[in-house]
């Protein structure tokens, strides 16, 4: 680094440093930021030009030297920003992919503070971060203009900024200080996942552009000509009964327009402009202030059926948001519907984008949800980035209650299905609360779950949603339960009107709330919030005693929390009591007893139960505990009202057993249980014998693993044999797997180790009676470890197999780098194996340069539709393990060692073909390849290999063997890879 910027970076650090000392232990403050912007639209570009004047005014209770600034355009400029790598990591590759010209940048700045010229400079790290260093100290309390001209390249639509074709979303666009307050300055570069914290103001915008763009923006429009315009289009839009399909661009008008909009007591301005908007207006009026705001809707023909009948949402929001919180300040707001990339939607002061919804009813959720931000982040401005549950929870908390007061019992993923298909997967008089709590519950069965408090980027994206989003939504609703709504509202309404307009923190809001309700709220704002601890309330059992029911509750979680009884008739809700903490132990209760059917803890599903199975119990009988059987094809939700039993029909096919037939019983779901089981038995009606699978799991999650398995896997099927007869074998195979807990949930490290015994049984059958042929027990030992980055990943085992004559250890790393949008990919495989020691004579057990096939693969590890390697087509099927050769040969093979390496690319074309090429070397053997064309059904699933070049021991072996090319062709069927209840447990969302 050279040594001017490190002078630089030191010069900053004692300034920062200087400044957070100054002000710890000391009262809070916020600046102030007043813009005057005028800015001009390229629409044949796509381009801004523009110059702003920000009087900054500094609060603080000490002098600043330097102002940090975003320069968030600048987050689009290329691929090694924070944003475009966080894109990378979440796994959208549309932006790394992007062309030059889909790019966005902010550039053409000079500053100047009270017009001279200053230095500035770039953060070190972040392009999209400056710090302008004044000339002079600016004193406490006093004030500064900081000007500057400046150009945006708006970039194509990949978040939240940019454009798609003329419609433009113009937002996060302008020079714009950081926040600086009792914890110092708080520079962020631009992400996708983690949005903002600005300093408020006012703000006085005047934007040129194309007289026929409708705009949509932050503020009050200042111009009556433009008004007028935007009435005669609500006229016009009125009169439109059946909107027209077609949604194409008009030509822009070659005669400008100039629009000023001003608005105060805001952190932000956006706009959105497009020549095919419909308008609509509305009024509502507020519940307590009676004043009236100005509702705006423009939206194109694109779901123009739902957009006609948004006016009512935006009203419903606006005044529900105010009875709850506190009253609207502003005298307008607006919906626009828009290209948008991050979400359903997305906030900005006064207007809101929203992206295309699906229907009418999630239309308005997402409208609501992003008017509702108006509160939760315009007005008490939380900062986003480092708490963005503050915002985006509480509000979701809001969106829950809109829905509750207004649609009932709607839920997004119920509103899609049949109800045929909605009773099936048990979300019929599914709520939305009830799919936050599963969006939640999912992550945390899997024990991928993260504690409320943490920052933006610090959670993974399945958990953004589920933790940021769902779970403190229904942490809110827990928290109002408990207050009940009285005290709920009059806390938060006090909340809001002592911190509207300024940065308050989860202490604050802690501290009011416990304030105006007189109650302790530690369980909630303490380990609950800041930890992944669990709240699992058990009923234990129940008792009749003295026309009572006294009822044993346990505590199986970590939190101490309120709880409700609720008793039931046979249909019907009787009574529900409420209680004020449950120990961490247990307690025994008593309820009247008003000839209660059931008894169940958390009736109303206020808690964020972690197992609600244990909830339940009947007042008499016996097996009180146990739930009525319900019984669903394939899979479903899970309901813990229900003893759950699947059944899924089971068809198989193998050349020695033939057609099979079968049924499957299991319990597994979207969301994992502590134990889960599959019993498949099958019929061969060839053999007129059985077979089937079985595959039992128990999992703990003790600390520092993620979780650990017990599992239990057991099959049963038949191969042929080439001396006219079948072998028939049983496998057993009992493991433990560790999987280890990563240091933080984004980590791209993931390691375990697998502990097992398996055993095998082998029996002959031919024209006499059935006896062993082989029985064969392996220990197991494996390592192993991924590592995924970018556009890439590493996925690495170290396995020891121990037998009673031999033992063998195997190393096998493959590396894959996807090196388009697409999806295609080079991939090397490197396989080394070993004998430890070796007294075995049979070949079985050698290591293969072209993998186990068939009968070879003497664990049993692979699906093989013909075993024994007797038929015409299904012999080709080959194992990409050990060498891993495509073409087939006896070469290579080794009871010593053998070392191998693969590679392959797959062709950038449409038609999935690619080449490879295979190198390898074993004890005894000489070097040795193989290369050819591949095509690819599905990659790591179905491949076939034509083989094209080989080396000279390998044509040898083919000219010995007249080996015909058509049994060179060979193709892999990872069976096994394809099974649904695996990769159940494999999603992500």
């Amino acid at each position: 680094m050279p040594s001017y910027l490190c002078l630089r970076l030191l010069a900053v650090f004692f300034f920062t440093s200087q400044i957070v000392s100054a002000q710890i232990g000391k009262p809070y403050f916020q600046q102030r930021t007043d813009y005057i912007i005028e800015v001009t639209l390229d629409d044949k570009n796509h381009e801004l030009s523009a110059y702003e004047e920000i009087t900054y005014t500094n609060n603080s209770r000490v002098p600043l030297d330097s102002i940090y600034f975003h320069l968030w355009p600048n987050a689009y400029k290329n691929n090694e920003t924070d944003f475009a790598r966080q894109l990378l990591e979440n796994g959208n590759t549309s932006f790394y992919y992007s062309l030059e010209e889909e790019k966005g940048y902010i550039d053409s700045l000079d500053f100047r503070v009270n017009k001279k010229k200053v230095n500035w400079h770039f953060d070190p790290n972040h392009i999209d971060i400056c710090i302008v260093k004044l000339n002079e100290p600016l004193p406490p309390g006093n004030s500064i203009k900081i000007t500057t001209p400046f150009h945006v390249k708006l970039p194509g639509d990949f978040s939240r900024m940019g454009h798609d074709g003329e419609s433009y979303q113009v937002t996060q666009w302008y020079p714009k200080p950081a926040v600086f307050d009792k914890d110092g300055w708080h520079p962020m570069p631009y992400l996708d996942q983690g949005e903002f914290y600005s300093e408020y103001g006012s703000f006085q915008v005047t934007i040129n552009l194309p007289k026929n763009y409708v705009v949509g923006a932050t503020g009050d429009l200042q111009n009556q000509e433009e008004i007028n315009w935007l009435n005669q289009k609500v006229k016009d839009t009125e009169r439109i009964s059946v909107f027209p399909e077609r949604d194409s661009f008009p030509e822009s008008s070659s005669e400008f327009k100039s629009l000023t909009y001003i608005q105060s007591r805001v952190h932000d301005f956006a706009w959105f402009a497009d020549k095919r908007y419909h308008v609509l207006k509305g009024r509502v009026e507020l519940p307590d202030s009676k004043d009236s705001v100005d509702t705006w809707v423009m939206f194109t023909n694109t779901e123009a059926e739902y957009w006609k009948d948004a006016i009512p949402y935006m009203n419903r929001a606006i005044y529900s948001y105010s009875l709850w919180n506190g009253n609207y300040p502003y005298k307008q707001a607006t919906a626009v519907y828009g290209a948008l990339s991050a979400g359903g939607g997305m906030e900005y002061p006064n207007v809101t984008v929203i992206g295309q919804s699906g229907s009418p009813e999630a239309l308005e959720l997402v409208i609501v949800h992003e008017v509702g931000h108006n509160w939760f982040q315009g007005i008490l401005g939380f900062n986003e980035r480092d708490h963005p549950a503050m915002d985006e929870g509480i509000n979701s908390f809001n969106e829950l209650r809109y829905v509750e007061t207004y649609m009932k019992d709607y839920s997004i993923v119920s509103s899609y299905l049949s109800p045929l298909i909605s009773r099936w997967m048990n979300l019929e008089g599914y709520t939305h609360k009830d799919e936050n709590y599963l969006f939640n519950l999912y992550s945390a069965r899997k024990n991928r779950d993260q504690p409320l408090n943490l920052k933006s980027d610090e959670y993974t994206s399945t958990n953004y949603g589920g933790i940021v989003y769902a779970k403190k939504a229904i942490s809110v609703q827990m928290l109002r339960a408990y207050l009940g709504d009285s005290l709920f509202d009059k806390g938060m309404q006090k909340f809001y009107e002592k911190w509207k307009f300024k940065h308050p923190s989860i202490t604050d809001w802690q501290q009011i709330m416990q304030e105006e309700t007189e109650k302790n709220l530690d369980w909630f704002f303490g380990g609950y919030y800041k930890t992944t601890d669990r709240i699992d309330l058990k009923i234990k059992k129940v008792k009749k005693k003295n026309g009572q029911l006294e009822l044993t509750v346990k505590n199986k979680g970590d939190v101490s929390v309120p709880f409700s009884v609720t008793t039931y008739s046979k249909k019907e809700k009787l009574k529900t009591y409420n209680y004020e903490f449950l120990p961490l132990d247990k307690e025994v209760i008593s309820i009247k007893n008003e000839n209660a059917k059931r008894v169940v803890l958390d009736g109303e599903k206020n808690l964020v139960e972690h197992n609600r199975k244990n909830n339940t119990i009947r007042t008499h009988g016996i097996l009180k505990k146990m739930e009525p059987l319900q019984v669903r094809l394939f899979t479903s939700n899970e309901n813990p009202q229900k003893t759950q039993l699947y059944l899924t029909p089971l068809i198989g096919w193998n050349t020695a057993d033939e057609f099979m037939l079968g049924i499957g019983l299991h319990n597994k779901s979207f969301i994992e249980k502590p134990f889960e089981w599959f019993v498949g038995p099958m019929y061969s009606f060839h053999r007129e014998d059985f077979t089937g699978i079985t595959d039992l799991s128990y999992h703990v999650y003790p600390n520092h693993f993620r979780r650990i398995t017990f599992n239990v896997n057991a099959m049963r099927f038949s191969y042929n044999i080439p001396i006219n007869g079948i072998m028939t074998y049983n496998r057993l195979y009992p493991k433990v797997i560790f999987e280890f807990k990563p240091s933080h949930e984004r980590s791209k490290w993931r390691h375990g180790v697998n502990v097992g015994a398996l055993y095998i049984e082998e029996l002959y059958k031919g024209s006499g009676t059935p006896f062993i042929s082989a029985y064969n027990t392996y220990g197991e030992l494996g390592y192993n470890f991924t590592v995924t980055g970018y556009r890439q990943e590493l996925r690495t085992k170290v396995k020891f197999t121990l037998h009673e004559d031999f033992d063998l250890a195997e190393f096998t790393s493959r590396y894959r780098l996807f090196y388009n949008e697409r999806g295609n990919a080079f991939t090397a495989r490197v396989f080394v194996g070993s004998f430890l020691y070796n007294e075995t004579n049979s070949p079985i057990f050698n290591f293969r340069m072209d993998g186990q096939t068939g009968y070879l693969d003497y664990k049993k590890n692979q699906v093989f539709l013909d075993r024994a390697g007797t038929h015409d087509v299904w012999k080709n099927q080959m194992n990409e393990n050990h060498g891993a050769f495509k073409s087939p040969t006896s070469v290579g093979q080794s009871s010593n060692w053998i070392a191998a390496l693969n590679l392959k690319f797959e062709a950038p074309l449409v038609i999935p073909i690619g080449i490879y090429a295979d190198l390898g070397v074993a004890d005894k053997t000489d070097f040795m390849y193989n290369a050819g064309f591949s095509f690819r059904v599905l990659r790591d699933i179905c491949e076939i290999y034509f083989p094209v070049l080989w080396s000279d021991n390998i044509k040898k072996s083919y000219d010995a063997n007249a080996t015909e090319y058509g049994e060179r062709i060979r193709f892999t069927l990872n069976l096994p890879a394809v099974d649904p209840y695996k990769n159940i447990s494999r999603l992500t969302f």
